[in-house]
């Protein structure tokens, strides 16, 4: 779909450098032609300093005469296990929101983050400068109002603006709203001042704002300023990370129908979906082995899940003498109430027992009900209903109703929120714990209202409230940097961990050090730390693959970091000529692999070249070729 571009240019062009971070390792391209890969680079003030790698020295040009920088996407990102299938469209980096009816794929250098805010959707992050891409939805709080170029924009349009970005950031000061374009099609541009809730960097925000669905879209590019000219090159691949789903999507393995409202997910490549958009009762079938076992999705008129699931067991009751073993429950699926049933039946005409299990609800105006069946008899029972429970557990639907509620019990927590803020801005702290109490019960999971609830505590010297309460924010959103007013404590409980030899919890505490301070001694002490753990992994071969799964899970909030991933690297190294001395060749390869894909420097990549060269000689003198 074409794409209008000429607003982003001037108006995207804004970033600010992390301080504390480590300089980033990419590709940097300038406007004469030349072109460096694999170097560290780092900004100051109108200067871009380049580093070589392997000692060959640096130089630093005018950041007029830079083109493009870009960080490596490969690195710290964990490279998937042999059968991993994330599914079309759904690899680990990309974030799907099937209600929100979007999708935003990180170009290289950006990765998925958890969602900041209650009314935030998803977000991308930039892997090494503070700027970042988020999606919010909201309800269109009144009429809708469709932008034109060349017009300028009614007063209550800009008031209510101003409004949700007051309620959403601590301070929003805004500069310009004006009509703009996205997918050729008029929106909201809005340029503006922001800073978040309890943080004291100032950023630019660039906000795409347009009505679809009955709900209002965000598309918001916050940045600070000194980033801005090492991302202005990046601006259009990440605005055209966002994309609406389609309404109906059918593959091989996968069926997506908005319409209906749900989606289904094979289990395996043994089974066959069958789907038939304009079939107005049974637009979906998947079966193996020509229908010994299948799961049917039917539509039925109505909106009542119960009533309809209770005719089609009592018809089926009736013309049976062997109906039996029937349950019908109400449940929670995904967040949605359905209603589950089961029951075991003959087919007329079968000779075999057959379970029916499955779930209905009411989706779209009418009453979905998907069914499972399959032979209880079979020498594969077993297998067929561990199958078909998954695809049932698997299934999405779309419940517009429960979106809405969603949305409001969010809006209704950023506005205790900011209730919050103005009672411990005059030192009501009672009042104030009370707000943000209130907003976490309407969002559990809100990381910011959690931040801002730990800093009233601790006001209240409530010390242990405000270490719980920050720690639980850290955990839920990695990117907030909530760890550094933490830092100096973690790093000496990981003194104490590492004295007591208690290296996994040492190693937990040196990665949320780094992940808010990142220096060189930093980075030392944690892999000093995690060297502990691998060299205790390195004696037992039947179990180290299970312990590097461990580290890389404890890496993996520092995962994109060029010192983790060169520090992952050489032990998917090390792994590899441990499986090679073992004669297991097969796994030396995939380590061996493994570790080319992850490493940041050419030297490192030359590395793994060669020691595959060599697992493959020792192969062919083990087989005597």
């Amino acid at each position: 779909m074409p794409r209008s571009t000429a607003w982003w240019i001037p108006a995207l062009l804004c970033a600010l450098a992390l301080d504390a971070a480590a300089a980033p390792v990419g590709t940097v391209e300038l406007r004469d032609g030349r072109k460096w890969e694999g170097v560290e680079y780092e900004i100051k003030g109108d200067r871009l300093y380049v580093k070589f790698p392997n000692n060959r020295g640096a130089i630093d040009v005018p950041m007029s005469d830079v083109k493009t920088m870009r960080a490596d996407p490969t690195a710290g990102r964990p490279t998937p296990e042999e059968g991993d299938d994330e599914g079309p469209g759904d690899g680990p980096q990309a974030s799907v929101d099937w209600e929100g009816r979007f999708r935003l794929d990180p170009p290289p250098g950006w990765s998925a983050a958890a969602p900041g805010s209650p009314l935030m959707r998803a977000q991308l992050v930039h892997g090494a400068r503070n700027a970042g891409l988020a999606v919010f939805i909201r309800q269109a709080p009144g009429p809708g109002w469709t932008p034109e170029p060349g017009k300028p924009i009614p007063r209550e349009v800009s008031d209510e603006v101003g409004q949700d970005l007051q309620a959403r950031y601590a301070r929003a000061n805004v500069t310009r709203i004006e009509v703009s374009s996205l997918f050729d099609a008029p929106v909201l541009k809005v340029d503006a001042g922001v800073q978040e809730h309890g943080d004291t960097t100032q950023k630019k925000l660039v906000e795409l704002r347009f009505r679809r669905l009955g709900l209002d879209y965000s598309l918001a590019y916050t940045v600070a300023q000194p980033d801005e000219s090492a991302l202005a090159g990046e601006v259009p691949r990440l605005l055209e990370a966002f994309s609406f789903l389609p309404a109906v999507v059918h593959t091989d393995g996968e069926y997506w129908d908005y319409g209906r409202g749900f989606w289904i997910k094979r289990a395996t490549a043994e089974w066959q979906l069958q789907a038939a958009p304009f079939d107005e009762e049974q637009p979906a079938r998947l079966l193996i082995d020509g229908g010994r076992a299948e799961l049917t999705v039917q539509l039925h008129p109505g909106t009542d899940a119960e009533g309809v699931l209770r005719a089609i067991m009592n018809k089926r009751k009736e013309g049976s003498r062997y109906f039996e073993s029937s349950k019908l429950e109400t449940a929670d699926h995904h967040g949605s109430v359905v209603r589950r049933f089961q029951f075991e039946d003959f087919n007329p005409g079968g000779r075999k027992k057959l379970l029916f299990r499955g779930l209905a609800a009411a989706v779209g105006g009418k009453v979905l009900v998907l069914t499972g069946v399959h032979p209880l008899s079979d020498d594969d029972a077993r297998k067929l209903d561990g199958e078909l429970a998954a695809m049932l557990d698997g299934v999405r639907l779309w419940d517009a109703e429960r979106l809405r509620r969603q949305l409001a019990e969010a809006q209704n927590a950023i506005a205790l929120i900011s209730q919050g803020l103005t009672a411990h801005t005059a030192k009501r702290l009672d009042e104030a714990l009370q707000k943000f109490d209130q907003a976490l019960q309407l969002c559990p999971t809100y990381a910011r209202a959690l931040y801002l609830r730990a800093l009233v505590k601790r006001d209240q010297n409530d010390f242990k409230g405000f270490r719980d309460d920050i720690e639980r924010a850290a955990t839920l959103d990695p990117n907030g940097n909530y760890d550094a007013a933490l830092v100096a404590s973690y790093a000496k409980e990981a003194e104490l961990a590492e004295r007591a030899k208690n290296y996994p919890e040492a190693l937990k505490l040196r990665v949320r050090v780094y992940r808010s301070e990142r220096t060189d001694p930093n980075l030392r002490a944690l892999t000093t730390c995690a060297n502990f753990i691998w060299n205790e992994a390195k004696k037992d071969m039947r179990q180290i693959e299970r312990h590097i799964r461990t580290l890389e899970t404890e890496l993996r909030p520092v995962g994109q970091d060029p010192g983790i991933a060169s520090y992952l690297a050489t032990i998917y190294r090390d792994t590899a000529q441990a499986f090679q001395r073992e004669n297991n060749f097969r796994k030396a390869k995939q380590w061996a692999n493994r570790g080319k894909a992850t490493a940041v420097e050419p030297r490192q990549k030359q590395e793994m070249e060669r020691l595959l060269e060599q697992i493959q000689q020792a192969e062919d003198r083990a087989r005597g070729r």
